[in-house]
């Protein structure tokens, strides 16, 4: 999970990191000028670094170091913007490592897991259908009777789709493959919940797309998820609910005056 709190327009040319604990070996990596840059430090970069960078973390670090030294040889420290940009840098790396620390000490027990399970996929939660359905999409309600005619005419379906749908699953006869009402626009899900297999609607649908004649070929049981395949999930969600309420009651409990 990246709970990064981004800072628009801030690039980090200085890496701030934590000195090792005392009696902890930070050994150097490089040393510059007679300087060592301590492994923390190579430790710290990289994780700042893009993912897509391929370049070496201990070049691009050396490299850093001494337009560092550049940069202080120049006082660009002393400037007012720069001094800004350091101090939000600084601000950016403890308020990520206070949500670290708060997400660290917020992992649900597998109790609270059960519980998130239950009530995501439990019950009525999840519809107990998939369907397997075609549709022909075309723009208006007459032009969708004009499809119905031709199937009461015992035109075929897939090939009627080929010919006339405007939908992306035209070329492929309509197949829409195997899904859960859910999934779809509320005026189609109603349509194929109601429908037998090896039918199609007698009267078109409407939804935002168009106008729809829709083919129903099978349903089948629809099984939830095992819980052991969404802990992760269920986890993060949990940590990402718990985090969302801290920051409103870190808001709320702070004496606020915007100017």
């Amino acid at each position: 999970m990246n709970y990064r709190i981004r800072v628009a327009g801030l690039t980090a040319l200085a890496v701030l990191w934590c000195a090792p604990s005392a009696g902890q070996e930070d050994p150097p990596v490089a040393i510059v000028n007679g300087e060592p840059l301590p492994q923390s430090l190579l430790d710290a970069y990289v994780q700042t670094r893009s993912r897509n960078a391929t370049g070496s973390p201990i070049d691009e670090l050396i490299l850093q170091d001494l337009l560092r030294r550049e940069a202080l040889t120049n006082d660009l420290e002393k400037r007012p913007e720069v001094i800004a940009l350091l101090e939000v840098a600084q601000r950016n790396v403890l308020a990520n490592m206070a949500v670290k620390e708060f997400l660290e000490a917020s992992v649900p027990d597998e109790a609270a897991l059960r519980k998130a399970y239950d009530e995501q996929y439990g019950g009525d939660q999840v519809d107990g259908q998939e369907y397997k359905a075609r549709h022909i999409l075309v723009a208006s309600e007459e032009d969708a009777g004009t499809v119905i005619e031709a199937l009461n005419g015992g035109a075929d379906f897939a090939e009627l789709a080929k010919e006339r749908s405007t939908g992306p699953s035209g070329p492929n006869g309509g197949d829409l493959g195997w899904f859960s009402a859910d999934s779809m626009v509320p005026s189609f899900a109603d349509a194929v919940r109601s429908m037998e297999p090896d039918n199609y609607s007698e009267t078109p649908v409407q939804t935002q797309f168009g106008w729809h004649v829709i083919l129903l070929e099978n349903t089948r049981a629809l099984e939830p998820p095992s819980f052991e395949s969404v802990t992760t999930q269920l986890t993060q969600q949990a940590q990402r609910d718990a985090l969302t309420e801290y920051m409103r009651t870190l808001r709320e409990a702070a004496e606020v005056e915007i100017k």
